[in-house]
């Protein structure tokens, strides 16, 4: 799938130090759960990192067990200092482009 093409496995993240480490996991945990919270999500089955700034933002691509037919199975979830949000994989096709329309 091209959309793995600029993103890195969430287990293969290369965290700087310590801290980085800690806040990278805060932020994938944050991220989790938000995606996990909505009944359309059974489950992640695939988790990566497209853009991290541990603690500030990051711009994850997940694949989910959607619920229903009509559910993505991937979106991009971008969460840090700033309120949640998910976008469709078809109006983002890399994590910059999830970026720029959550900010827009």
């Amino acid at each position: 799938m091209a959309l793995k093409d600029k993103v890195t496995a969430t287990a293969r993240y290369p965290a700087e130090d310590a801290e980085d480490r800690r806040l990278f996991e805060a932020m994938t945990e944050a991220a989790r759960g938000f995606v996990e919270s909505f009944d359309w999500c059974r489950g992640i089955r695939e988790e990566y990192i497209g853009i991290a700034v541990p603690g500030i933002v990051g711009v994850y691509l997940f694949r989910i067990g959607p619920t229903d037919p009509g559910v993505d199975e991937w979106i991009w979830v971008i969460v840090g200092d700033l309120p949640p949000a998910y976008i469709t994989t078809d109006e983002a096709p890399n994590p910059a482009a999830a970026l720029d329309g959550y900010i827009g």
